[in-house]
């Protein structure tokens, strides 16, 4: 069966990764294939040996990962716009200079009045722009302040949520027969509303995801296909579940590894 599934794709020319891809997208919706696939196509590299001089390497470059993204995150910002403010205040000043010695008959009032306006004008300009960097960073702090505050029932629900999938998962792992598996799946179906109430405390990514699985789940034309394709076992079903689960997990830790560059 499988071979004549290959010759299908090649003789249609079919690419088997994208229609990979596809059916993780069908499956986990775009936010559940870009999390599972690990956020990129990254280029298989060759192995190398675990040796002590790799694993310091590799300890080497994370440090310098961790400690580059935390300066990119917290300074890099703040340096770009400090070293072009004090660009702009010291070539202002001579381009200023410049302007007003050129001669001119057309030019209405003094050379003093324009340069009072000019100087209020552009005084006013630099104070309402620092005021906009001030507004910008009290609610970038804000925001993170929320997050902070937020993060305990957000993990708290994720894990809630893996915790009821691995449940189902190991509910199926026992069923004997389709009725049983159908009975199981319906059981985790009747806690949608709870899930998903839970799912929203999390953030719209997880509620997206969470809403593919409870499709998926209630898709009985889906599961008896797959539950007859593998000879009355549970293997692809279970499978499926374990993508999900392994997403969620995905998400909890990325919920994790922004808490700690917030709260540092």
């Amino acid at each position: 069966m499988l071979k004549k599934l290959k010759n299908i794709f090649q003789e249609n020319e079919l690419d088997i990764q994208k229609l990979k891809d596809l059916s993780n997208k069908l499956y986990f919706g775009e936010e559940g294939a870009r999390l599972l696939d690990g956020g990129k196509n990254k280029k298989n590299k060759k192995a190398e040996p675990l040796t002590m001089h790799v694993i310091n390497k590799l300890n080497r470059k994370r440090k310098i990962l961790k400690f580059w993204d935390r300066f990119k995150l917290k300074y890099l910002i703040y340096v770009i716009w400090g070293l072009g403010i004090i660009l702009v205040l010291l070539i202002f000043p001579i381009i200023y200079n410049k302007i007003f010695n050129i001669p001119s008959k057309n030019v209405a009032g003094e050379t003093s009045d324009w340069i009072s306006f000019y100087g209020s004008y552009l005084g006013g300009l630099f104070g309402g722009l620092l005021t906009l960097i001030g507004v910008r960073l009290t609610i970038s702090h804000n925001n993170k302040q929320q997050f902070i505050k937020d993060f305990p029932q957000k993990d708290l629900a994720l894990r809630d949520i893996i915790t009821e999938i691995k449940k189902l998962m190991e509910r199926i792992k026992e069923c004997k027969n389709e009725k049983e598996l159908f009975s199981c799946l319906f059981e985790f179906s009747s806690k949608e509303i709870e899930l998903k109430e839970k799912a929203i405390m999390a953030g719209p990514t997880t509620y997206k995801i969470l809403d593919k699985l409870i499709e998926f789940v209630n898709d009985g034309y889906t599961i008896k296909h797959l539950y007859i394709m593998n000879s009355g076992k549970n293997g692809s079903i279970i499978s499926i579940i374990t993508d999900y689960i392994n997403i969620f997990s995905k998400l909890r830790r990325g919920l994790f590894n922004e808490y700690e560059k917030s709260a540092v």
